[in-house]
């Protein structure tokens, strides 16, 4: 069992460029945003070309983050639970240390957003190297994947 724990923040944060919005309008996400298959890149892209972001799940407001100028959500019931998740809160509370209410619109302060990718970048960063020192390992794409899902290990003395 490890011996020190640490919380290294949202880790798609890392996916989400730091971009302007383009589209003046605001943009809805329903709950059943997740049920649909979509290209990750241009449903980031049309998330981030909005001023104005609502969404009922946390990711499209996580990545909205690094875009728009306010969002707000719509609070998840756990799976198969009438009781909320509590996500969007901690989210808030990890990214800007409050939380608006649900259906409140949220200023975006986005010198804080770019502190928090790279406070997580770094983390991430520093979880990696942890892991392939503890392990001896590196960790490598096959040629043939283009996706990250898709990795093999390669001891260090290999590379």
């Amino acid at each position: 069992m490890p011996r020190r724990f640490a919380h290294l923040g949202d880790w798609l944060i890392n996916a989400f460029p730091i971009v302007s919005w383009v589209d003046e309008s605001t943009c809805q996400i329903g709950p059943d945003f997740i049920n649909t298959e979509r290209d990750i890149q241009r449903t980031i892209q049309e998330i981030q070309k909005f001023r104005r972001i609502s969404s009922a799940r946390l990711h499209p407001v996580l990545c909205a983050l690094a875009s728009a100028d306010e969002v707000s959500f719509q609070e998840q019931a756990e799976m198969g639970s009438q009781f909320v998740s509590g996500k969007f809160r901690s989210m808030f509370l990890d990214i800007f240390g409050k939380s608006p209410e649900p259906g409140e619109w949220f200023r975006v302060e986005r010198c804080i957003v770019q502190s928090y990718k790279s406070l997580v970048y770094t983390n991430t960063e520093l979880m990696r190297e942890f892991i392939w020192t503890t392990l001896g390992k590196s960790f490598a794409l096959r040629p043939e994947e283009e996706s990250l899902t898709s990795f093999i290990c390669i001891s260090s003395d290999q590379i």
